[in-house]
């Protein structure tokens, strides 16, 4: 069963009786959910992490007045966790998400379902890793010489796009 297939009609439901632990929230799993059960399976939604803000908004707000304002050349979108607070920001301005990112700001992602979801709110993807789409994708990706980058993230996340990122020449700001 591929990753978008549907079971079709008179075709064995290769997981029938199967109960199968999803781990990601009922947002992001609908899709897989939708396929095991065609499948035949039971899924049983677990979402092992939660995603809240955090408690001091200032530095964000301040990075997001200067992205608004063009003082980023780039604004790196590492998951759909980040275009969700991103929208939450824009719509606590009264303004839709591509209102909030000027057109002159190039747009890096990680993979396609941030792109999928930029793309729908009418904001194009400037460079996405084409093999492997993870950090180190990007990273690897990424064009050498300065630049001013926007990387909003958890205060929990790894440091490995940042830094490697920041290695090529521009300066970030998380």
């Amino acid at each position: 069963m591929g990753r978008h297939s549907a079971v079709k009609s008179g075709e064995a439901r290769v997981l029938e009786g199967a109960r199968i632990l999803v781990t990601r929230s009922p947002d992001r799993a609908a899709p897989l959910v939708s396929a095991l059960r065609e499948a035949g399976a039971e899924p049983l939604l677990l979402p092992l992490i939660d995603f809240e803000r955090a408690r001091d908004q200032h530095s964000l707000e301040v990075a997001l007045d200067a992205l608004r304002a063009g003082a980023y050349s780039w604004l790196v979108v590492s998951s759909i966790t980040t275009v969700r607070a991103l929208k939450e920001k824009a719509a606590e301005r009264r303004l839709e998400l591509k209102e909030l990112i000027p057109e002159s700001v190039r747009i890096a992602t990680i993979g396609p379902s941030s792109r999928r979801v930029l793309e729908a709110e009418g904001i194009p993807v400037d460079l996405a890793p084409e093999d492997v789409q993870s950090a180190a994708g990007l990273v690897s990706a990424w064009p050498t010489g300065p630049a001013n980058v926007l990387l909003p993230q958890a205060d929990i996340a790894d440091a490995m796009l940042l830094d490697g990122i920041e290695a090529k020449g521009p300066r970030s700001r998380q």
